[in-house]
């Protein structure tokens, strides 16, 4: 009588568990299929605005490639991860590529091209999805802003 109690909860178990795979296929919140964002002008502003905002991070405009990285090279020192008042930097540390700067540098370019890539995917979009925007010049001032990064 136990083995079949056992048998009938692990055959339940098994049922059960195996119907959930619809149920943990879940999406993130943050995340947007690309055909919907092109559904709508909103998904287009969207798209360039987030654009915007990543170019905006630390490891691009904000950051290093404005003061922190370009000072480093520079000898300037302002943002030197292991900046020591006490003592003249040497040259050699700030340019040893293999350790220091190699994960900064990787993350620049990292960074670039992957606002590169959504530019790119954002033109595509527009010359596909052209019909939906209906506002008057909203192609175009789009477009340009897109060609001008």
């Amino acid at each position: 009588m136990m083995k079949y109690i056992y048998i009938l909860v692990i055959a339940v178990l098994t049922g059960s568990l195996s119907s959930c795979n619809d149920w943990l296929d879940v999406s993130p919140k943050q995340y947007i299929p690309a055909d919907k964002m092109f559904e709508s002008e909103s998904g287009f502003k969207d798209i360039l605005t987030g654009i915007y905002l990543r170019m905006g991070t630390t490891s691009l405009y904000a950051g290093d490639l404005t003061y922190a990285y370009l000072d480093e090279m520079a000898g300037l020192y302002s943002d030197y991860p292991e900046r020591n008042n006490s003592n003249v930097f040497n040259q050699s540390t700030v340019f040893d590529y293999d350790n220091l700067f190699l994960d900064k540098r990787n993350g620049i370019y990292e960074a670039q091209y992957n606002v590169i890539s959504n530019i790119n995917n954002l033109l595509t979009g527009l010359e596909s999805h052209r019909e939906v925007l209906t506002s008057p010049h909203y192609y175009e001032v789009i477009k340009g802003e897109a060609l001008g990064l």
